[in-house]
């Protein structure tokens, strides 16, 4: 293949190949730009090599007929013909950075006045959110810059790998860090070099590989507190997803007096943010002074939204205390102005954590772009908006995803696959869970490996396996208290946990861990907490044959509920009390109980949970439901099935599993006294059917 496109580069005349060569240094080659970078060759070289079949016009864009043709052209053009063509290319093409690209190619070695070109040129492409195309142009600017100019190669090296970070090519950042790490002299300089390879490492490979460079960074700040607060902060976050907040608190401590010592509000904003975060994982409450200290920092320093963004903290104290109207508030005005923003602030960078400690400060940036649609995910799943959660953990998902950067890419995954095991698409989430599971434990994410620990007991659970659930409950919260959680509205496991160790005859267990969480929540007011407390109080009881006290408690737990916004555990709290009720042979209460059960997991489009509750309401004798009597959900499979559509389909347009329709559907039969799809069509009036499709 290769002799033969040679054959055909080596066939064209002179002319024509001049024209082919210009065609191939060119990003958007243009008949006009052709015109004037050949000159009198032009006219007839360029009707050759379309005649010849070279080249190809596509409006006024010209182009190969095959692009390993242009690989061809520049091998068989000296390197001193192609740098005398850029050069004047260089005079010719539009646009600043197009200009520069050509002069970088025009050179055969280092240029001061080119490398400072690409340097300012590097940096309006950054500016205007082109980080990938910064981070070429940037690296061009360190290749060209003079070796005995130290400053200049300190800088531009760091800047490519910043700007190489921020387009997602971590790699390639960590490779440069590496080798500017590598003639780095202790002191400031290489710690910031420690500091940035330590957060890139973090984030593309997981906390294990980054925490050992940043606390080497550390031992070589010096006098430079701003740059010894960053790297303080830096380890408090990384920390507290890892070996827990409490090793995190001393360095967010720590960021905080540093901060105060640089006299740098941007620093003491993020740190502030920051230990307030971690002080409310430790249990102790939301700190609303110091937040709103921080909050009145970002917002008077007009701070372009950022990882460490107080609001955005604040909306996750919010959310885990059940405020979800207030986290929902924030969390979308943060989306609002990442959207207006849209990566352009001026002075405000968002790669890497900081320059060099000796040129620049310390400034409020990103790491990872936030995504408000990580935290309204999770709120909207709370509130029992599940379809519209699943497609904010999709979108925050996928931003992550292409930022390149897999490092925590479990933490981030975690809204959509604890929404999917919610939403019955159990072979999904325990895939997923498992997957996160061996990933968070290889990076060295303990709180990951609790969250994805609880989704796999949830599910084992929401099957009617406790005794497998219960395994990993356990595990669940292990290692969350290996991590300092303790914040009564974050034991994501407790509900699940208490329900199986119920389930499984360990009063004395469930009883004490319920106690135990009932004091620390009545403490901060959790009403979230209180309730399941309460619920446990009362299927405890229950157990014990106390049905006054049982019932009692119910009422507890029902009050709590009616102080948050969780429909899913209020349905579950109903669910048990109807099968209090029933077993007590308060008939008539039961059947209302859980049909009001039922008919909440039906409009949350929780199918394992409302075959719970059906399978309750079936064990009551008496009067049976009136024939023909269907159930909400059961109306909306019939119709479509009427239809003509397949369970498959049913399933996708209702987002339940095709388990869920055929067990339905069962049901409809016989409710209706029908045996096909045709007879089921014939009933419900007003359903079009396709024959085809009827017997499906």
């Amino acid at each position: 293949m290769g002799a033969l496109l040679y054959e055909r580069i080596d066939g064209l005349g002179p002319n024509a190949r001049a024209v082919a060569l210009v065609v191939a240094a060119l990003a958007e080659p243009s008949v006009a730009l052709i015109d004037a970078a050949a000159g009198n060759q032009a006219e007839g070289g360029l009707a050759e090599a379309l005649d010849g079949g070279v080249l190809e016009l596509d409006d006024e864009r010209l182009r190969f007929t095959n692009p390993l043709l242009a690989t061809a052209v520049l091998a068989r053009t000296p390197p001193a013909e192609r740098r005398a063509l850029h050069a004047r290319l260089a005079q010719l093409v539009p646009g600043t950075e197009a200009r520069v690209r050509h002069l970088a190619l025009a050179v055969s070695g280092p240029d001061r006045t080119v490398a400072d070109e690409l340097e300012n040129a590097a940096r309006r492409a950054r500016a205007r959110g082109a980080p990938a195309g910064a981070a070429e142009l940037a690296e061009q600017a360190f290749r060209l810059t003079p070796k005995d100019d130290e400053t200049s190669v300190r800088r531009r090296i760091l800047d490519a790998a910043d700007h190489a970070f921020a387009a997602g090519d971590t790699e390639r950042a960590i490779a440069l860090l590496e080798d500017a790490l590598t003639v780095a002299a202790p002191g400031p300089e290489r710690a910031s070099i420690l500091h940035r390879l330590g957060t890139v490492l973090t984030h593309a490979r997981g906390p294990r590989e980054g925490i050992a460079h940043l606390e080497e960074a550390l031992s070589h700040t010096g006098c430079e507190h701003a740059l010894e607060a960053a790297i303080e902060l830096e380890l408090a976050d990384t920390l507290r997803f890892a070996t827990g907040v409490l090793s995190a608190e001393p360095h967010a401590v720590a960021a905080v007096r540093a901060a105060k010592r640089a006299e740098d509000d941007a620093l003491r904003c993020a740190a502030l943010a920051v230990l307030g975060l971690i002080r409310f994982r430790l249990g102790r409450g939301i700190d609303r002074e110091a937040m709103a200290r921080a909050v009145a920092l970002e917002e008077s320093l007009a701070l372009a939204p950022a990882m460490w963004s107080p609001k955005l903290l604040l909306c996750d104290q919010l959310f885990w205390s059940h405020d979800l109207a207030g986290a929902r508030q924030l969390a979308e005005e943060l989306r609002d102005a990442a959207g207006r923003a849209d990566g352009r602030h001026e002075g405000i960078r968002s790669g890497l954590p900081s320059a060099t400690a000796i040129e620049s400060r310390f400034v409020f940036e990103a790491l990872v772009e936030p995504e408000p649609a990580f935290y309204l995910a999770l709120i909207e799943w709370r509130a029992g908006n599940w379809r519209r959660a699943a497609e904010l953990a999709e979108e925050a998902r996928a931003v992550d995803e292409e930022s390149g950067r897999d490092g925590l890419a479990a933490v981030v995954e975690w809204p959509r696959t604890l929404i999917a095991a919610h939403r019955g698409f159990v072979d999904e989430a325990r895939e997923h869970a498992r997957t996160a599971v061996a990933k968070a434990e290889a990076a060295g994410i303990e709180a990951a490996v609790a969250g994805y620990r609880w989704v796999l007991g949830f599910i084992e659970l929401s099957e009617g396996d406790p005794a497998a659930a219960l395994a990993d409950l356990r595990a669940a919260r292990r290692a969350r208290d290996a991590v300092g959680h303790r914040e009564p509205g974050q034991m994501w496991e407790l509900p699940d946990l208490l329900d199986a160790l119920v389930s499984l005859g360990e009063l004395h267990e469930a009883e004490a861990i319920a106690a135990a969480t009932e004091e620390r929540a009545r403490s901060l007011d959790r009403a979230w907490a209180l309730a399941l407390s309460a619920r446990t109080r009362a299927v405890v009881a229950a157990a014990r044959g106390k049905l006054d006290s049982a019932f009692s408690a119910f009422e507890e737990a029902d009050a709590e509920h009616a102080r948050t916004d969780d429909p899913f555990q209020h349905a579950r709290t109903l669910l048990a009390l109807g099968t209090t009720q029933r077993r007590a042979k308060r008939r008539g209460a039961a059947r209302a109980t859980l049909e009001q059960a039922l008919a909440a997991f039906e409009r949350l489009g929780a199918p394992l949970w409302a075959e719970k509750a059906r399978a309750e309401l079936a064990r009551i004798g008496g009067r049976a439901p009136a024939r023909g009597a269907l159930t909400e959900s059961e109306r909306r499979i019939a119709a479509l099935v009427a239809q003509g559509r397949t369970n498959r389909e049913v399933a996708a347009a209702l987002f339940v599993t095709e388990h869920t329709v055929a067990t339905a559907l069962t049901r409809v039969y016989g409710k209706l006294g029908v045996r096909s799809r045709t007879e089921l069509a014939s009933r419900l009036p007003g359903q079009k059917q396709d024959s085809r499709r009827a017997n499906t």
